[in-house]
């Protein structure tokens, strides 16, 4: 307060100097935008408009800018007179919180706030020197929370469990045994080590969980003395294949005690109660050193070198030296220094004390900035960086410079720094300043700068701010620039590339289309675009105009701050994968010094664009932040062997934002196992499955296959005989260049009936009408939120169906009642009986249905559902008197039921058929079982050129689309017979083999089984029918006269070509050509078309040969008016038919050469 107190003191000193001063206009608030947007608490983009006074030489002194709660109105946070840039842009660095909120760093979530600015004229009146306020409604989003560590399951391959200094941990044997266990929070066990002998540890690892449960780590002392646990790493692959380490904290546990921890998605540890029912993320026991998720297969994050200050960007020196001490790439510290980072992770300065001013270490707001960009020449080693100077230190505006560095040892230490190009009187500030700098495949350097908080200026080609510059590598400006003109001097104007930019942050050029790309950051929207000479990107301080020649923008504003491109030009492509090649990605920086996980940014996210530039798809979350620390995404280079990036900020035990301890880490790929089969079901043993080994990992060394029935291979791609029904779950380790890496299945065979397998069949169909099946699975339970995305990547996001069927066993004889949770619609079938049905477009509502069952007595239910646009929810639950509650029914009471001893038999009425005609087929499912078959589908697929006219069921209900019919026949009791009648209609222009195919549920019925009928093969037989043929033609003697007929028929056609109704010896193919014709070749041609179907004649095609005289072309004997016209009719055509004559120098075409020798033999009149 004291600083406000002196302030007013003053004004009232100065008093009644300026009686007639007025006071200034009151500012309009321009950021945030519009009363009630939403604001990360982090990070409060405060943005007002330019000063205005009336009273003229009245300067901008200062301003107020004050955040306070709407409801109770009280003042949290204000910046009291501030000066400089801030007097219209200010973050909450610039600040100080008050009142409730002292003390802290960050505003609330999910509160309203009310924000205020008024500017301060320099007249000294104290009754007039200050504005009226401008303000602003504004809410702050909501803290996301940190996700937890979810398993099901812990794959067979032993879990590592080492202390950080590599030692394994081995647990003292007690009675009972020391122990440490992953449990779910009911306590159900995932995996348990024991202590045994003191040399090695007992693993329990029992069978997988119902559904992914939350990690707590309980490590029990037993009956030894206090248990002492070191520090330690607990490592362990899941079903999926995918490698989890928890970070351990030490632990001294006492003599029959327990202690807990729970554990988030990134292995970080917290503590934990026995009270606690779900995870409680407040008091870190452990952070994980590298806490980010990474979001897409075969992907590691790791630390390369730490202890950087506010680490900015990444330049990798060309062809470093292999030797472990040998600089590998250089690091921008935004306070100064430009650091040398060599192959073995140590690091020192190439360069420092590069500023010469306090950038005050406000995070956000006027401690953002600095020395950013930074580039290494790849001819001679030297490096490029780019800055802010301070015009009149201390305390003067700053202007941005581009620097050159040359080294003479190596590229350890900078020997020289030359300034190549200072921009004096250009004012930049935090973030909107100098900032990427880079060589393009011209060798020019390109530099991009931002508006300095003055969007004029990016429109202004007499500045420097808000463009791209291109020079050459001395600093001068590049005389092929597009404004280029050194008539009137060299200025700003002859360096611009591009023009109209707010905060070109980002930028990076790609191998494919030789073009370069920048990211932007806009107020409440970001843009990624292509950059293109003299293009002009149209900032002017609105949002509407960061949308101009976006390839995509953010929305709200994620802060991109890089952007690179995988590629084969670059460092052979990082060791991506081929199917990154051309990608790039982007760093999103997110809300400033903001913490733990946030939805607008925080993360690596991929995009795709094709030849031209153009989006294909993305953004595509690579890594993702999952810490509940301050760390962000600044820096982004692709290396030799991965993705570099920065997280700018110390992640944990910090004090300030601008605390040293920052790091470089890498995303390095290292491949995945995966495999697919031929065949997933089968309707009995032995089954063969054809297993094929489709693992990206590298440099793979050794199979491991475990096909769940005791069986195992070494074969890369084995074949694998099942002797049993069952469900068989099916895992592959490979061995390769990065490591292990597994994989899990979980039953992925199903033979027969499947041995009792638990939960429900899913079909998964690409079409809301359940048409266009893609994906069958066994579901566990369902309980599914989709919310915009699929079930699968082959699925689409909207539109797409699914049917779910199998048994469900009640455990009371009472009424139960069953629930749908759906958004779009279903309906649920239990023991035939339709329960639910609700087959409308909706938004998530519940829906009921009841009915009585039996205990311990499997019936059948069917659940089929859609979405059709928006939101997807679908979920299954039920209660009744003795189990109340709505519970999503668990897997234990669903199963794949018995459909044992089925077979099918496909009966026609005639062949052949004709094309235009019908046919009738039934088709059969006969249970010779001793059990009644549940759930029995039958579906019958019509191939091209016979489409289903109608479909009558024996019992249940039955469907046709296009090419398939679809009966559901419900249940078939024990040793009978349900079927479907199939009317077709045969189509009249195609023909061929019909070959029907029927399936029962998700299995194929195998036609070869003994006991099943062969299925019958329907011949169609399509007369020929005519779609194109020759017409009539008149040519020169001479000269070539050809016929054609193009037809459609089944079984093959016969062709006999005729002359005048006469056939022509051995023409008897679709065309038929006299090579050089004469006069007495003139004649009817026709074609006749034939099979066993019927025949047909092509239409009559009339022949005229004549004698063709040069330029006389009705045959009149001279050369006249009509023949001039003739040839006007033919110009620039060619020589054929009527147009023949007029080619006199038989050169096929009719041209100018020929038009001057006919005009030059008129002989007629003209």
């Amino acid at each position: 307060m004291r600083r406000i107190i002196g302030l007013a003191i003053t004004g009232l000193a100065c008093g009644g100097i300026a009686l007639a001063n007025t006071p200034p206009d009151a500012p309009s608030v321009n950021e945030p935008g519009v009363d009630g947007q939403l604001v990360n608490p982090a990070d409060v983009h405060m943005e007002c408009a330019a000063f205005s006074d009336a009273d003229p030489g009245d300067q901008h002194l200062c301003s107020d800018w004050e955040i306070w709660t709407v409801s109770p109105s009280e003042l949290v946070w204000i910046t009291p007179c501030i000066t400089g840039v801030e007097r219209v842009h200010t973050h909450l660095g610039d600040g100080v919180f008050m009142n409730s909120h002292a003390g802290e760093t960050e505003l609330r979530p999910d509160v309203d706030y009310r924000l205020r600015v008024r500017h301060r004229d320099d007249s000294g009146d104290p009754a007039t020197e200050w504005s009226g306020y401008g303000e602003r409604l504004f809410t702050t989003t909501s803290q996301l929370e940190l996700l937890p560590l979810l398993v099901n399951d812990i794959d067979a391959v032993a879990p590592t469990w080492n202390a950080t200094d590599g030692d394994p941990v081995i647990l003292p044997p007690g009675s009972p045994d020391p122990s440490i266990r992953l449990e779910s929070a009911n306590g159900e066990l995932m995996i348990e080590l024991q202590g045994n002998d003191g040399v090695t540890n007992t693993i329990i690892n029992p069978p997988a969980l119902a559904d992914h449960e939350a990690v707590r780590v309980r490590m029990s002392a037993g009956g030894v003395a206090a248990l002492a646990l070191p520090e330690s790493d607990f490592s362990f692959f899941d079903d999926d294949g995918i490698e989890h380490t928890i970070y351990v904290p030490s632990r001294s546990v006492n003599p029959g005690a327990d202690a807990l921890l729970w554990v988030s998605a990134s292995g970080a540890t917290f503590e934990a109660s026995e009270g606690d029912t779900t995870p409680v993320f407040e008091t870190v026991a452990r952070g994980a050193p590298v806490p980010w998720l990474v979001r897409q297969p075969g992907y590691v994050v790791e630390r390369v070198a730490t202890g950087f200050q506010l680490p900015v960007n990444i330049a990798f020196i060309p062809n470093p030296s292999p030797a472990p001490a040998a600089p590998i790439f250089y690091v921008t510290e935004l306070y100064g220094a430009i650091r040398t980072v060599h192959r073995d992770g140590t690091h020192h300065d190439y360069a420092n004390g590069l500023l010469n001013f306090n950038p005050t270490g406000n995070f956000p707001g006027s401690g953002e900035q600095g020395l950013t960009g930074i580039t290494v020449d790849p001819v001679t080693g030297d490096v490029f960086a780019t800055m802010l100077y301070d015009g009149a230190p201390p305390n003067g505006p700053h202007y941005p410079k581009v620097v050159r560095f040359t080294s003479d040892n190596g590229g350890h230490l900078a020997s020289t720094m030359t300034n190549i190009l200072t921009m004096p009187g250009e004012s930049q500030g935090q973030s909107h300043q100098i900032s990427t700098v880079t060589i393009g495949p011209d060798g020019k350097l390109y530099v991009h700068l931002g508006d300095g908080f003055d969007y004029t200026t990016a429109q202004n080609l007499n500045s420097f701010r808000g463009k791209i510059l291109r020079m050459n590598l001395d600093g001068t400006a590049a005389i092929d620039n597009p404004f280029y003109n050194a008539s009137n001097g060299i200025n700003s104007r002859d360096y611009v590339y591009a023009y109209g930019l707010r905060n070109p942050f980002g930028g990076i050029w790609r191998a494919a289309d030789q073009a370069l790309y920048e990211v932007e950051n806009g107020p409440s929207v970001d843009r990624l675009a292509k950059v293109n000479p003299a293009q002009n990107f149209g900032w002017n301080d609105t949002d509407a105009s960061m949308f101009n020649f976006a390839i995509y923008n953010w929305v709200p504003a994620h802060a991109p701050t890089k952007c690179v491109f995988i590629e084969p030009e670059t460092w052979g492509g990082s060791g991506f994968p081929a199917d990154k090649m051309d990608h790039m990605f982007v760093a999103e920086s997110g809300p400033t010094y903001a913490t733990g996980p946030q939805s607008n940014g925080k993360r690596i996210s991929e995009f795709v664009l094709d030849q031209n530039g153009a989006l294909v798809s993305g953004p595509t979350p690579l890594i993702e932040y999952g810490g509940s620390g301050k760390a962000t995404i600044v820096a982004l280079a692709a290396g030799p062997d991965g993705l570099y990036f920065s997280d700018f900020y110390k992640d944990a035990d910090y004090d300030t934002p601008i605390d040293r301890g920052a790091s470089i880490l890498r995303v390095r790929f290292v491949g995945s196992a995966d495999f697919t089969s031929d065949v997933t079901y089968g309707p009995q043993a032995p089954m063969n499955v054809q297993f094929t080994d489709t693992s990206n990992a590298p440099d793979i060394v050794a199979w491991d296959w475990d096909f769940g029935d005791g069986q195992t291979s070494a074969e890369q791609n084995p074949i694998h005989t099942y002797t049993a029904s069952g469900a068989y779950d099916v895992r592959l380790a490979v061995t390769a260049s990065t490591g292990l890496r597994t994989t899990r299945k979980a039953d992925y065979i199903i033979v027969g009936d499947g041995g009792g397998a638990q939960g429900l069949r899913g079909e998964y169909f690409n079409n809301i009408d359940l048409t266009n099946l893609v994906l069958t699975r066994l579901d566990p339970v369902v309980d599914f939120t989709w919310g915009g995305g699929s079930p699968d990547p082959a699925i689409d996001s909207d539109t797409f169906s699914v049917r779910w069927t199998g048994c469900v066993t009640p455990q009371f004889s009472e009424t139960y009642t069953f629930y749908v949770e759906i958004d779009d619609g279903a309906r649920v079938w239990v023991d035939d009986t339709l329960v639910i049905d609700s087959w409308i477009d909706q938004a998530p509502t519940v829906h009921t249905g009841s009915i009585a069952l039996t205990a311990n007595t499997p019936v059948e239910i069917v659940m089929e559902y859609y979405e059709n646009g928006g939101g997807a929810v679908a979920r299954l639950a039920w209660d009744s008197p003795s189990a109340p509650g709505a519970l999503i029914i668990p897997t234990e009471r669903l199963s794949t039921c018995d459909q044992t001893d089925l077979y099918v038999t496909l009966d026609d009425a005639a062949d052949p058929v004709n094309a235009g005609g019908t046919n009738q087929y039934l088709a059969s499912v006969h249970n010779d079982s001793a059990t009644d078959a549940h759930g029995v589908r039958l579906n019958v697929a019509i191939p091209a050129g016979m489409a289903p006219a109608g479909c009558t069921p024996s019992q249940g209900v039955c469907s046709t689309t296009l090419d398939e019919v679809s009966a559901y026949l419900g249940t078939i009791p024990a040793g009978q017979t349900a079927g479907v009648i199939i009317d077709t209609t045969i189509g009249g222009l195609t023909g061929g083999v019909l070959d029907v195919v029927a399936a029962i549920g998700l299995n194929e019925i195998d036609p070869n089984l003994a006991n099943n009928s062969v299925v019958e093969q329907t011949t169609v037989h399509l007369a020929p029918v005519i779609s194109e043929q020759s017409g009539s033609t008149m040519v020169c003697a001479g000269e070539q006269a050809s016929f054609h007929v193009t037809a459609l028929g089944y079984p093959a056609i016969a062709y006999e070509w005729r002359r005048n109704g006469v056939p022509i010896g051995g023409a008897v193919g679709s065309s038929y050509s006299i090579p050089a014709t004469e006069l007495t070749d003139s004649a009817t041609y026709d074609c006749e078309l034939s099979n066993i179907a019927g025949s047909v004649i092509s239409e009559p095609a009339i022949l005229t040969v004549v004698e063709c005289c040069d330029g006389d072309t009705d045959f009149d004997g001279d050369i006249d008016v009509r023949d001039i016209a003739t040839l006007q009719r033919c110009f620039g055509g060619a020589a054929t038919g009527e147009c023949a004559c007029a080619d006199t120098n038989d050169d096929d075409v009719v041209s100018q050469p020929d038009a001057s020798d006919i005009l030059g033999r008129m002989t007629g009149p003209n």
